[in-house]
């Protein structure tokens, strides 16, 4: 069963509680000259289809958000991080709707944000069948498919 409909109870179509989904979001991040470079996934599934956003996804049961950030990334991206080299950047709630059986069901998402260096990463698109590209954008060249969590905070980046 799909992760996400386990945190709605669904009856005659009808929604009879929601529940907020904790996620993290990871920004891997690195310096070119005096720009600051992004790598973002174009999903093609889930909650935020035809949306580019950063890396990440659900906290699992019994999983702390730096040890899902690690295996998002892992499963995603296809590169190793360690729990020690992330960095907290913020935490913010995003609201959407999604197509679950047939039913458009709003979701909630709770998301810690970390960010990590990744000057010696080689990330690529590891999870096909989520994203169907992954790659660096310069943060005065994001495009205009984005997320709007991730747009925010792209900005709050920029403004450093």
């Amino acid at each position: 069963m799909n992760k996400e409909v386990e945190k709605v109870v669904i009856f005659n179509s009808e929604i009879l509680e929601q529940k907020t989904v904790p996620s993290v979001q990871v920004v891997l991040m690195r310096q070119n000259d005096h720009d600051t470079e992004v790598f973002l996934v174009h999903r093609i599934a889930g909650s935020f289809q035809n949306q580019w956003s950063f890396p990440g996804g659900q906290i699992d049961p019994g999983e702390t958000p730096t040890q899902t950030a690690c295996r998002e990334i892992k499963e995603e991206i296809g590169v190793e991080i360690k729990e020690p080299d992330l960095q907290f950047l913020r935490a913010t709630i995003s609201e959407t709707n999604r197509q679950i059986n047939h039913v458009s069901v709003p979701l909630k998402y709770s998301i810690q944000v970390f960010t990590v260096s990744a000057h010696n990463l080689f990330p690529f698109n590891a999870s096909p069948q989520e994203h169907d590209e992954a790659k660096w954008f310069f943060l005065d060249k994001i495009p205009s498919a984005i997320a709007p969590k991730t747009l925010e905070t792209i900005k709050i980046l920029a403004s450093k």
